[in-house]
């Protein structure tokens, strides 16, 4: 039975305009997302707070499921208007086999049971508590999916070829053996992350163990647990300047990064509480994030004196091109799995038909 939660976080999405397809409309109104999150949501207990529980249930927002012994947010139930960002990008059709990698809560894995069929659904994640967990869920709301313990980046070849493959945590490439796994003229859904650190729900379509594609909406994901690992603030004292330039565009907008990653190849941004460090082979630049009294930012550097002048040019010249979007760009992955946006590319894209 539907109840007022429920029936309130669909007109949301409804009204919103990301409910979009009476497809996944019906599969919202059939899987219940309060049967995949935990007893404790943000601090109410169920069992305590049952109506204040409920309303954080089917909240339009992501909810942590489990973190790390030192309290780092490592699964969670994501935002229902990512999750159909990413689904409507799927095209997915009854019948067609999918690969999901990252089970999860598993909310996710029944959506994808409730159209393509039961049967046809193969889901991995690298913690085994959280298949186990995942697995119970889906029972209970009759779909017993398989659910596989083991690292995504290999896929799981027993079971393909398969027509969709997605991705529920970013990545910053497309691994070979996903290419090799999904039939050609297939999609591939992921949130792919840039060297710059901004996210784009990107789809790209298979042939020939390559993939070319398009961003479809900007995005946040938690990191493939096996492969992210923080990087260290690197000492840089060799020049210091100023700029007028805001720290806030920088990892806000994602059409400026992958501006920016054409225009400066190698070029990668690690964000920290006080600075955002820029880097490329030996040269490092650190952009503070307080702006002094006369609303200029510090710059402090290394290596390569013209670094930071290289990153302002960069930023400059996207202003100069009309600001393109991130729907503008191209999206390549060779059979590497390696991934470039280009802007003079846009025009023909990956499409979501079946």
């Amino acid at each position: 039975m539907m109840d007022q939660h429920w029936k309130r976080m669909l007109s949301q999405l409804k009204d919103e305009g990301y409910l979009l397809s009476t497809r996944w409309e019906a599969a919202f109104s059939s899987v219940d997302r309060a049967v995949f999150l935990p007893p404790r949501i943000d601090g109410v207990e169920k069992t305590h707070r049952f109506e204040e529980w409920q309303e954080a249930a089917y909240t339009l927002q992501p909810i942590v499921t489990k973190r790390a012994t030192n309290g780092t947010p490592i699964s969670s139930s994501s935002d229902p208007r990512v999750m159909l960002d990413m689904l409507e990008s799927l095209g997915l059709e009854p019948g067609m086999r999918v690969l999901e990698l990252g089970t999860g809560t598993g909310y996710n894995t029944a959506l994808l049971c409730a159209v393509a069929g039961t049967e046809n659904v193969t889901s991995i994640d690298i913690d085994s508590d959280v298949t186990l967990s995942a697995r119970i869920n889906l029972s209970r709301c009759g779909y017993p999916a398989v659910a596989v313990t083991r690292d995504g980046k290999n896929g799981y070849a027993t079971r393909a070829p398969y027509d969709r493959l997605i991705v529920t945590y970013a990545v910053d490439r497309l691994e070979p053996a996903w290419l090799q796994q999904v039939a050609d003229g297939g999609l591939i859904v992921a949130p792919w992350e840039n060297d710059l650190g901004s996210q784009v729900v990107a789809q790209f379509r298979v042939q020939g163990g390559q993939a070319t594609g398009r961003a479809t909406a900007e995005c946040a994901f938690m990191f493939d647990r096996a492969e992210h690992e923080s990087t260290r603030v690197q000492s840089a004292g060799a020049y210091s300047t100023t700029t007028a330039f805001s720290p806030e565009y920088f990892r806000e907008y994602a059409s400026v990064d992958l501006w920016i990653i054409d225009q400066i190849p190698g070029i990668s941004l690690y964000p920290h509480d006080d600075v955002y460090m820029f880097t490329r082979g030996s040269d490092v630049a650190l952009l503070g994030l307080e702006a002094g009294e006369d609303d200029q930012y510090p710059v402090m550097g290394d290596g390569h004196p013209g670094f930071w002048n290289e990153i302002e040019a960069a930023y400059s010249s996207w202003f100069e091109a009309g600001r393109p979007f991130y729907e503008d760009y191209r999206l390549h992955s060779d059979p590497s799995g390696a991934i470039t946006a280009d802007v003079t590319a846009a025009g023909p894209e990956a499409s979501s038909d079946g």
